[in-house]
């Protein structure tokens, strides 16, 4: 059985506020998700995935590619496999150190980033735009930076 004071009653609003904030998050992902499955073919992972390698100059190291989408080298090698059979990526071992292998993006990637970026940009922009004044979507992005440099 459980007992009833886990934790201090001081902590009930933060703990709320944890609970309010993840679900939001997982909410926000379902639906981002579901629009790049629907209208570009990619789920959300594969879109993080493409965007790390291109804001990384278009290589990145595979274990940085993990360690950037807080998967583990399992699941982003899952990942890469679908996006290789695609044509979005390439693989290849480092030249320097045979032990390392890269992820590069191809013309093919570039193009269906993009693509999936105006999905997101769509469906995030008629979120915040018809559920937040601009003054509100100012005051919840600093709060959010304000949270971020803490984690």
């Amino acid at each position: 059985m459980l007992k009833k004071n886990l934790h201090p009653r001081s902590y009930l609003p933060n703990i709320k506020l944890s609970h309010l904030l993840l679900l939001q998050a997982a909410r926000l992902r379902r639906n981002i998700n579901s629009a790049l499955i629907e209208n570009c073919d990619l789920t959300l992972s594969e879109k993080e995935l493409l965007a790390l390698v291109h804001r990384a100059g278009g290589q990145a190291r595979m274990s940085d590619v993990s360690d950037g989408l807080m998967f583990t080298e399992g699941g982003a090698t899952k990942i890469i496999g679908r996006l290789l059979g695609r044509g979005f990526v390439t693989r290849q071992r480092s030249k320097e150190d045979k032990r390392v292998v890269l992820v590069d993006i191809t013309d093919a990637g570039e193009e269906k980033l993009f693509e999936a970026l105006k999905v997101v940009g769509e469906v995030v922009h008629s979120l915040l735009k018809e559920t937040l004044s601009s003054e509100e979507r100012a005051v919840l992005s600093r709060l959010l930076k304000k949270l971020d440099s803490h984690l």
